[in-house]
């Protein structure tokens, strides 16, 4: 199978918070299982109903070992899969929109353990 990914996956264990655009609900938190410099992938038990596939979110995502303010973003959710145990889904988040200085952020965390 050939591997479509512009940008290598890393296991990586940081806070993910999303939630639907410009709403006052609080964000969902899980933590992502790898991530990579163009989204994550998060394991939660079932999606909120009202996020849909390609629909756009407001994500936050931090480093739990940091007190720092989180990295904020847009992204979309663009592939959801049922774990084997049907124990919750997989979600891939694409990253489509961060602030510069929240991207050098991102990005340093993904040089911490992927050291070149």
């Amino acid at each position: 199978m050939e591997e479509r990914r512009k940008y290598p996956r890393l296991k990586s264990h940081l806070v993910a918070g999303f939630r639907r655009i410009e709403s006052f609900d609080e964000y969902k938190t899980d933590l992502t299982e790898n991530i990579s410099m163009a989204g994550f992938m998060i394991d939660v038990e079932y999606p909120a109903p009202s996020f849909v596939m390609g629909r756009a979110m407001e994500i936050n995502i931090r480093d739990p070992r940091e007190k720092d303010d989180p990295i904020k973003g847009i992204g979309r959710m663009v592939w959801m899969r049922e774990k084997e145990d049907r124990s919750g889904c997989e979600i891939g988040i694409m990253i489509t929109h961060i602030k510069a200085e929240d991207r050098a952020r991102y990005m340093q965390h993904f040089l911490e353990i992927n050291p070149a």
